[in-house]
């Protein structure tokens, strides 16, 4: 079994080293994070290894994983320079070529997760069948690849000249959800919903709309005044916007736009009722 060490160790870290200890892929080594105490919990969360206190006591291992924030995974692998052991970070938007640049003489890679880690214990749970997007040096991914099959990670190999495009996607997906539900029930509170009430109205909405796409794909799961090509009303819903809240208008049009585009992929939308939501929403025929 091969020893893992980490540097850095935040929430995808943990859940990491913990599914790695549990099913028995790796031998977890030591954890050097910011700070002693931080150590300590990451330690606590894996199940297994020894926290460092400082860099001066970090040994050998077979493999090194930087589970740092993107900022700071050179300054991390500048800890390894000279080192011949596999490493590895976790970030979307950047290359593995940034460790080979930091001194690092062994083999690099990338894996980066497409799972969100807000809760250790959710993630851990339902880590199976995370999308993994892999790249680096065939030495590593030999190693690195199976690691993540066994605890239930999907591979596949991404172009590391394209890893921001890459990175963005994800972004919008995940991160942008967060944004426009926000906004979402910012609207409801025009309309005297609290935002409790709100969020409960929109949950079984937000499963069912994401249930949709994975099944039908984003064109044929639309639903709303846009795909049914009411201009009418989306006019009034912006124009009401505008009043109360010129920003949120300022979304809805957006996104209405965006929203347009993917009708017009379908063969149900009238073209004068396009034309006329074109107009409203900003967009040229």
């Amino acid at each position: 079994m091969l020893t893992i060490s980490f540097l850095g160790c935040g929430r995808a870290g943990r859940v990491l080293g913990h599914l790695w200890h549990r099913g028995g892929v790796f031998r977890i080594g030591q954890v050097l994070t910011r700070s002693p105490d931080s150590a300590a919990d990451a330690v606590r969360s894996i199940g297994g290894g020894t926290a460092l206190d400082s860099p001066a006591g970090l040994g050998p291992a077979d493999v090194f994983l930087l589970a740092t924030p993107d900022r700071h995974i050179a300054d991390a692998a500048a800890f390894l320079s000279g080192s011949r052991a596999i490493a590895f970070h976790l970030g979307g938007a950047l290359a593995s070529a940034l460790l080979r640049e930091t001194g690092l003489e062994g083999p690099v890679a990338s894996i980066h997760p497409l799972h969100s880690f807000g809760d250790f214990t959710q993630s851990v749970r339902n880590f199976d069948g995370t999308w993994c997007a892999c790249e680096g040096d065939d030495a590593a991914l030999e190693v690195l690849q199976p690691a993540f099959g066994a605890i239930g990670g999907r591979t596949f190999t991404i172009d590391a000249d394209r890893k921001l495009a890459y990175h963005a996607a994800g972004v919008m997906v995940s991160n942008y959800l967060n944004a426009l539900t926000a906004a979402g029930i910012d609207a409801y509170g025009l309309a005297g919903i609290d935002r409790g009430t709100a969020s409960a109205l929109i949950a079984p909405l937000l499963r069912n709309t994401v249930e949709n796409i994975v099944d039908h794909g984003p064109g044929a799961a639309l639903t709303g005044p846009i795909a049914r090509g009411d201009w009418q009303l989306v006019e009034a819903e912006l124009a009401t916007l505008r009043d109360l809240d010129p920003a949120l208008a300022e979304i809805y049009r957006v996104m209405g736009a965006r929203t347009l585009e993917l009708a017009g992929t379908r063969d149900d939308l009238d073209p004068d009722d396009r034309a006329r939501l074109g107009a409203i929403l900003g967009i040229g025929p």
